[in-house]
């Protein structure tokens, strides 16, 4: 039996909310992705997991609520989402992601997938850094 690993991503395109909700569905194993499924809310996209059997049940084993309040999201009292909003406030939606993104895998990675999620962190960081550097390098050749 195939676990999977699923990965919730808003994407904003204005400031008014975000335009759409996509799971990233990737096999706990071997990272392979194997669906994208993307929905206008976050509440037609958790029916289309459950509908696929991506999820079983938005409490997981362990009793959390794995939809909304999952305990690898939280650590003295601050869920990881509050700290993303604030880190995020005024980004534009792709450097918006890859922060929001690096947030997320340093702040579970002690309660969930280790060094894979320090790596991933490390691999949205590097995406960040290219962007900057290319928008940087772009102000300059302009001046």
């Amino acid at each position: 039996m195939v676990k999977y690993s699923v990965e919730i991503v808003e994407y904003f395109v204005g400031s008014a909310g975000p335009d759409y909700w996509e799971a990233v569905i990737s096999d706990a194993e071997t990272g392979a992705i194997l669906d994208t499924p993307e929905a206008d809310s976050e509440e037609l996209l958790f029916e289309k997991l459950y509908k696929v059997g991506y999820l079983e049940d938005p409490k997981g084993s362990s009793g959390d609520d794995m939809v909304n309040s999952p305990s690898h999201y939280k650590r003295g009292g601050i869920e990881c989402i509050t700290v993303i909003d604030a880190a995020t406030k005024g980004l534009k939606s792709r450097e918006a992601y890859y922060v929001g993104s690096i947030i997320k895998y340093i702040f579970r990675f002690n309660e969930k997938n280790g060094t894979e999620d320090l790596k991933k962190a490390a691999w949205y960081l590097e995406r960040l850094i290219e962007k900057r550097e290319k928008k940087e390098k772009k102000k300059v050749d302009r001046l």
